[in-house]
């Protein structure tokens, strides 16, 4: 609240582009739909009259753009370079001397703030866990906060991974400079344009190949970026131009997981809050993904179907006040609207076994949010869009093995939505696949990710090795 406040003093004053979307972006995290709309439209006119630009020294958030309905792969793309072109200072190091050709393993530099309990190292534990170490020996390059007394994921990345630098403490130059005397073959950014990235460090250049991957739905606009770790559904063949970096693709999902994740215990609905008698729709997503028009179809479904409930994250005071406000207007009790406070991982993933049905957001959809109701045995319904960060869900939940939870459109969504509300049998027969089929289905073999992350590895060095440009790859087999 307080930082949405800041932003529409200074916009009111100065309605510069950046001001615009990140005073945007915190309207969103607290369903200030029409404040974030105001900012959105203003940033739109000044960007069709060519008001984008580093000359004014303010750079709008990539991050904050991907949330922004209507923003497509090229617009996106656009603001991702304007934002990288702050670092086009950043000299490269000098060449390195070629590899020792006989040495064994690619030596994979990992650079992210999440290696901890953490949505990223909850994703990636067990495929880097599956990772050969005599193919591949890891270097995690740790700019992250400290990390609390008994981190369980913490304790498994340490494990899996042999060598550690922090570089909280180091200049980007210094930590690239580190990254490059310990001769990292490939260096691979897990944090992007979110929230205290330090892209900086490999816009020095300190690895022959360079990668970004998983924290980062969209391009990075960034020249010192080889590739984009991605898959068929997330980046279709012909849609390329969307992105600055050349397209690795795996097959399946580009997302992992881990099948070591642990899954509590369930409580009884009361213990939730939640009727016995309801159909419960989980929608637990960061507020700013609850677009105006998202929250409109969901109050459709509470309006069609009586016997429903939406279960929500609970947030913000004033955000829930909107959506109670959005709720009793639509003729809607605003009891159906059911809060869960935020719990460790494993409770989480245990009452979401309460949940009938997961609904995805749009233009930014679940993400993790969808694989940890799959992984629970909670259908989830996706919504596909153009842009990465709109065709995520569609992905997890193909490499689920239910493809017919996609939907095309808003309208396909609501009536699917609708159908799998009405139809009991329907659910409980997806929920059935599900459980039977969560060991074999390819979202969650951690085995068979590794294997083909690894060759995708193996064979952008082996272009470079050649003397080739990077270019698309789609790993196979």
């Amino acid at each position: 609240e307080e930082a949405r406040a800041a932003f529409v003093g200074a916009v009111s004053r100065a309605p510069r582009p950046a001001w615009l979307l990140q005073g945007a972006h915190a309207c969103r995290q607290v369903a200030d739909w029409d404040g974030a709309e105001l900012m959105e439209a203003e940033l739109a006119r000044q960007m069709a009259d060519g008001g984008l630009s580093l000359a004014s020294g303010h750079c709008p958030s990539p991050f904050a753009w991907l949330s922004t309905p209507g923003a497509t792969a090229e617009a996106q793309l656009r603001v991702a370079r304007n934002f990288a072109a702050q670092f086009e200072g950043s000299a490269p190091l000098p060449e390195r001397a070629a590899r020792d050709g006989e040495r064994s393993a690619l030596r994979i530099g990992l650079l992210s703030a999440d290696f901890r309990d953490h949505a990223t190292a909850h994703l990636m534990a067990g495929m880097l866990e599956a990772l050969d170490p005599a193919r591949f020996h890891l270097i995690a390059y740790d700019y992250g906060p400290p990390v609390r007394e008994g981190d369980a994921y913490r304790q498994r990345l340490r494990a899996v991974i042999p060598e550690w630098v922090s570089v909280a403490p180091m200049s980007d130059l210094e930590a690239a400079q580190r990254m490059r005397a310990d001769g990292v073959d490939i260096a691979i950014d897990l944090k992007g344009w979110t929230q205290g990235y330090r892209a900086g460090i490999l816009a020095h250049r300190p690895a022959p190949v360079q990668m970004q991957w998983l924290g980062f739905p969209g391009s990075m606009g960034a020249p010192w970026l080889d590739y984009i770790i991605a898959d068929a559904v997330v980046i279709p063949s012909g849609a390329e131009t969307g992105y600055s970096e050349q397209v690795l693709r795996l097959p399946g999902c580009y997302q992992p997981n881990d099948r070591r994740r642990e899954i509590g215990e369930t409580p009884a609905r009361v213990a939730l809050g939640l009727p016995d008698d309801a159909v419960v729709l989980a929608a637990f997503h960061q507020y700013y993904k609850i677009t105006r028009d998202t929250f409109a179809l969901w109050l459709r479904v509470l309006l069609q179907c009586p016997q429903a409930v939406l279960w929500l994250l609970d947030g913000p005071a004033s955000a829930k006040a909107v959506f109670i406000r959005e709720a009793a207007a639509a003729g809607i009790d605003p009891a159906r609207l059911v809060w869960a406070p935020r719990v460790p991982a494993a409770e989480h993933l245990g009452r979401l076994g309460q949940a009938d049905l997961a609904l995805d957001a749009f233009p930014v959809n679940a993400h993790t949010t969808a694989s940890d109701a799959l992984w629970a045995g909670v259908p989830q319904v996706a919504l596909c869009g153009d842009s990465f960060v709109s065709r995520v869900s569609a992905s997890i939940v193909g490499a689920a093995g239910l493809p017919q939870l996609v939907a095309r459109d808003a309208a396909g969504y609501e009536a699917l939505v609708l159908d799998l509300v009405g139809d009991g049998r329907r659910r409980a027969a997806l929920r059935a696949q599900l459980r039977g089929t969560r060991e074999q289905v390819p979202l969650f073999d951690a085995q068979a990710f590794a294997r083909h992350f690894g060759m995708g590895l193996e064979l952008a060095w082996a272009r470079h090795r050649q003397g080739l440009p990077a270019a698309h790859i789609d790993v196979t087999g």
